[in-house]
């Protein structure tokens, strides 16, 4: 399985810390030069179309930039041999149980194609949970907020599928890939670990510029019929689902 570290050329301090991390993991790496958003050429900025109904906000050159970095580690993934790759972004803190998911994909159920890393502080809402040989559970989300894509596993055939998906940038790449309005959720299905082993912990200052909402707001679309269609479908799908709520891993 590959293994992308996405991570600025000026981040060197957050590579340090990542490199330690990994390798107490025993978990060896490839970095993937991430896209800087303040230096988009004209062809990518054209494939950007938010503001829209899906995310009815301007998108920064921040999570621009970040949303070309993962298609990078979906491109390296398709170029390779391998069937999965584990994608990390750099701010990550990894529980030393995670070592048991980062260093094999035997342990991933036939059905799956994404398995979200992600330690959810918003109730998840689920349809189905596998129990793992570990007695951990993975849960299929539905109708859930995304909550990041600092670390996810994904396969080839979802990676394919993505690129193939991705050709305009709606919103920022949490949206896209786990976001409850856009179309890529719906047709490969995010996985969780009920019981999570990574976090996000920003201990080094960020040197992404202009990531993060601000108040450049598209108010027409807020209202889209489209949006607000989705919304009820949204409430009504999670009152057949069941609450999940995640938890950090047990010391051992």
């Amino acid at each position: 399985m590959q293994v992308y570290l996405v991570n600025m050329d000026r981040s060197k301090e957050r590579l340090e810390i990542m490199s330690q991390r990994l390798a107490a993991l025993g978990i060896n790496f490839e970095r993937i030069p991430a896209v800087d958003g303040s230096k988009l050429a004209d062809t990518e900025k054209k494939q950007i179309t938010a503001p829209n109904w899906r995310y009815p906000y301007v998108l920064t050159p921040g999570e621009v930039g970040c949303f070309l970095s993962h298609k990078k580690c979906w491109q390296k993934l398709i170029d390779s041999n391998d069937d999965w790759a584990l994608v990390l972004e750099d701010d990550s803190f990894f529980h030393q149980k995670a070592k048991e998911y980062f260093e094999s994909t035997h342990w991933i159920p036939s059905e799956v194609q994404l398995i979200q890393f992600s330690y959810a502080i918003d109730t998840t809402y689920s349809d189905k949970t596998i129990t793992l040989p570990n007695d951990s559970h993975l849960v299929r989300v539905k109708y859930s907020s995304p909550c990041g894509a600092y670390a996810y596993m994904i396969s080839r055939e979802a990676a394919l599928k993505a690129l193939s998906m991705s050709n305009k940038i709606e919103g920022p790449i949490d949206n896209f890939m786990f976001g409850l309005f856009f179309e890529f959720p719906k047709v490969i299905s995010t996985w969780r670990l009920q019981e999570c082993v990574v976090k996000v912990i920003d201990d080094v200052e960020t040197t992404i510029t202009g990531r993060g909402r601000t108040n450049k707001t598209n108010s027409f679309n807020k209202i889209n019929p489209l949006r607000l269609i989705e919304k009820a479908k949204i409430q009504i799908g999670r009152l057949k689902t069941k609450r999940i709520e995640q938890y950090w891993c047990k010391n051992e």
